[in-house]
């Protein structure tokens, strides 16, 4: 008879292994899965680059909101808020080394105007609206 038997059965070993297999499984499944951490991460980055181009869009919205009003009281113009409200005037008030603005051209009544902002090689939609007194605006996600 054998005495002191040391080591790892054929059966332990196999057993072993296909549980750390499954562990596997699991854990890739979980890292890059439709609902993964991957996934999860890119989506929540993505939510955040529409909140920023949104926030820095209302900025420079209002600026030119602010300008146009200094302008109007203080010189009597009769330029209206869409009219005064270009590519240019928001584009003065926003970081363009980060930013890159569409045309902005105000139509139909209350005028508003469809912005398309590129931000870290992404592409998002806005629409400026005006309100109906039209002293003012309001940026929304398209």
């Amino acid at each position: 008879m054998l005495k002191g038997n040391k080591g790892v059965t054929l059966v332990a070993l196999v057993i072993t292994i296909i549980v750390l297999l499954i562990l596997a499984g699991v854990s890739i499944s979980l890292v890059v899965g439709n609902n993964g951490v991957i996934n999860q991460a890119t989506s929540a980055a993505d939510s955040v680059n529409k909140a920023n181009v949104k926030s820095e869009l209302e900025m420079a919205v209002q600026a030119v909101e602010t300008d146009w009003s200094a302008t109007k009281y203080t010189t009597g113009t009769t330029q209206t808020l869409d009219e005064y409200m270009t590519k240019s005037k928001i584009e003065e008030n926003m970081d363009t080394d980060n930013y890159t603005i569409s045309d902005v051209t105000f139509s139909g009544d209350p005028a508003s105007a469809d912005v398309t902002v590129t931000y870290k090689g992404q592409t998002y939609t806005y629409t400026i609206s005006l309100t109906s007194s039209g002293n003012s605006a309001i940026v929304k996600e398209k």
